[in-house]
């Protein structure tokens, strides 16, 4: 028997053929029964979950729900299915449903991958994107005066992508010391600069610390 044959007698057999049942988003069903019967159990086009679903219980009313939403199939003999189901926007539009009474080696549904895993993975691509080139403007820059009592640079900001502080030359011999509380001081800093130095990081989000070891001292700083 050559494919076209097997084909035909297939169709002709009417093997392999798939129903639809169509569930109407205004509907609401609480373990309405519906008399079908397959092999092959599909939720084909829906509303994006996880919001629109419907639970089946199959065969019989004490069966365990399963939860359905967009794109799952489960292979399960059935001869009715109880139906619950909640009403959703209208324009989001109807829950189609595919089965079949023969087995999956003749009827097969693949399962589709959801849209909205892919939109979130798309999404935290576009974030990581945005992270390494960084924003197009800047968030604010300037000189700030710095002296004997410490002095707040940087508050915390959950916007920012990077910052850079620089003791300006005509601070001379003097130092700035930069730390992340009012406690900084010359002895309890993270970084020591002086006249002409620089210190920048990215991805620090949190305030900036600065105490000079002379008074009218200056920082240049500049975040974005």
């Amino acid at each position: 028997m050559n494919d076209k044959m097997s084909i035909e007698q297939l169709v002709n057999a009417n093997t392999g053929q798939a129903f639809a049942l169509t569930l109407r988003a205004a509907e609401v069903l609480n373990e309405v029964e519906i008399n079908i019967s397959g092999k092959v159990f599909a939720i084909w086009n829906a509303p994006p979950p996880p919001t629109q679903f419907i639970l089946i219980r199959f065969n019989k009313r004490s069966a365990d729900p399963i939860r359905f939403t967009r794109g799952q199939v489960l292979a399960v003999p059935f001869n009715k299915i109880y139906v619950t189901k909640a009403a959703w926007a209208i324009g989001l539009g109807d829950m189609e449903i595919l089965y079949g009474p023969d087995a999956f080696e003749v009827l097969r549904i693949y399962p589709n991958p959801p849209e909205s895993g892919l939109a979130d993975i798309l999404t935290s691509l576009t974030a990581i994107l945005g992270e390494v080139q960084g924003p197009q403007v800047p968030i604010a820059y300037g000189q700030t005066a710095v002296g004997l009592a410490a002095i707040q640079i940087f508050a915390a900001n959950p916007n920012r992508h990077g910052l850079i502080i620089q003791a300006p030359s005509t601070n001379g011999a003097n130092f700035i010391y930069l730390g992340f509380t009012n406690a900084v001081t010359g002895v309890n800093c993270f970084v020591q600069l002086a006249a002409g130095a620089s210190w920048s990081c990215d991805d620090y989000r949190g305030d900036v610390y600065a105490i000079a070891s002379l008074a009218a001292q200056a920082v240049n700083r500049g975040d974005w």
